[in-house]
């Protein structure tokens, strides 16, 4: 998705078509509806969330408009959360030299990713 788009999705809103469709944004392959997708942001390394096509990838590129992806699962949502590799996590916040912090849960294991303005 394009940077605009990150905000939203990070919410939990649904991916609308002309966030992938605009300069910053890309679908790619020939993708149909109801298939599951990994939905990526404009300039970002790792997932920001993964969802299920609303549309085929060819309708979403004619025409860029209306609702593409159902957004199941996004970046921080208690789920991802649930699932992140713990280590991994603190890892990548401890080299990327921004300014990330960690915060524990009670048991001390959970791990907060976040993003600076300059990254949106």
């Amino acid at each position: 998705v394009d940077k605009g788009a990150i905000r939203h999705v990070l919410k939990g809103s649904k991916i609308m078509s002309p966030g992938l469709t605009s300069k910053g944004g890309c679908i790619e392959g020939e993708m149909k509806k109801g298939d599951a997708v990994v939905v990526m942001a404009e300039g970002m390394k790792y997932a920001l969330a993964v969802g299920i096509l609303d549309m085929d990838a060819s309708e979403i590129r004619e025409t860029k408009k209306g609702v593409a992806i159902d957004n199941i699962l996004y970046l921080n949502d208690g789920l991802w959360q649930a699932t992140a590799p713990k280590a991994e996590v603190a890892d990548e916040q401890k080299s990327s030299g921004k300014n990330k912090k960690q915060e524990d849960d009670v048991a001390g294991a959970d791990a907060e990713i976040t993003f600076d303005d300059e990254d949106l």
